[in-house]
């Protein structure tokens, strides 16, 4: 078995990559749909991104870290 014991790079670069954990996005997945919430939100957006799908991303991402939002998109 090989462990691994220096980086691979010499010089890390942060990059503005932004990732949501998948256990906040199923727990919200799977609340959300229990008191209708898709049926009430639906209505008001009919083109482009369904607007349950954005809420549920702010809602995971407030959930997962409590920092602005202003990023999350």
């Amino acid at each position: 078995m090989f462990i691994q014991t220096r980086l691979r790079t010499f010089c890390i670069t942060p990059n503005d990559n932004i990732c949501f954990p998948v256990g906040t996005i199923f727990a919200v997945c799977r609340q959300y749909e229990k008191p209708g919430f898709p049926a009430i939100f639906g209505k008001y957006k009919k083109r482009g991104r369904d607007l349950n799908s954005l809420i549920m991303a702010l809602v995971s991402c407030k959930l997962a870290e409590n920092f602005s939002i202003s990023r999350a998109g």
